[in-house]
């Protein structure tokens, strides 16, 4: 599972800066579920919601924030220090 935190903690640092389309796609969400995630993390300060025009197609970018960063980091700390706890309880129970 530790593996599987490194990835998330890998997939989000390429995703800082990307492109909406290419974000949601790696998230495998939907247009309307991105839209409410990033509207959301953007307005508790996690994320920069930018937006423009390519030509003249719209073209969304977002990027981690300090604030953003931090907060990732607590959680991935977390996460790694239950499944420590469950690897020890595991463990124990052998």
């Amino acid at each position: 599972m530790a593996a599987h935190l490194d990835d998330a903690r890998e997939n989000l640092a390429i995703a800082e800066g990307e492109y909406m389309e290419g974000v949601g796609s790696m998230l495998e969400l939907t247009d309307g579920n991105l839209s409410a995630h990033s509207r959301t993390l953007d307005e508790a300060g996690y994320i920069v919601v930018e937006k423009s025009f390519q030509g003249r197609r719209p073209y969304t970018s977002m990027r981690l924030t300090p604030k953003g960063r931090r907060a990732f980091e607590r959680y991935l700390k977390t996460l790694r220090q239950i499944v420590d706890r469950g690897n020890q309880g595991a463990e124990e129970s052998s």
